[in-house]
């Protein structure tokens, strides 16, 4: 995915892969579960529920930051 989105939503269970760090968000909500992954940028907020095995790796430097994790789930800032 790439572009611009003001807000961007993903909810994604057992074993997913998305791709988004071309994508600029101001607003992230990630909600995975399994083995699932997602690099994403936001720019403004980002929110994550993670559980099981998921990661997340975000850019952007968002100012504010909530998680959720849960099992050997991760999130981390990665830089572009």
């Amino acid at each position: 995915m790439s572009g611009r989105a003001d807000e961007l939503r993903i909810d994604g269970s057992g074993v997913c892969q998305i791709e988004a760090l071309t994508l600029q968000t101001s607003r992230a909500n990630v909600e995975l579960a399994g083995m699932s992954h997602a690099r994403i940028k936001a720019t403004e907020e980002l929110k994550v529920d993670l559980s099981g095995s998921s990661s997340v790796r975000y850019a952007g430097q968002p100012s504010r930051i909530e998680k959720d994790l849960s099992g050997s789930s991760s999130l981390e800032e990665v830089r572009n």
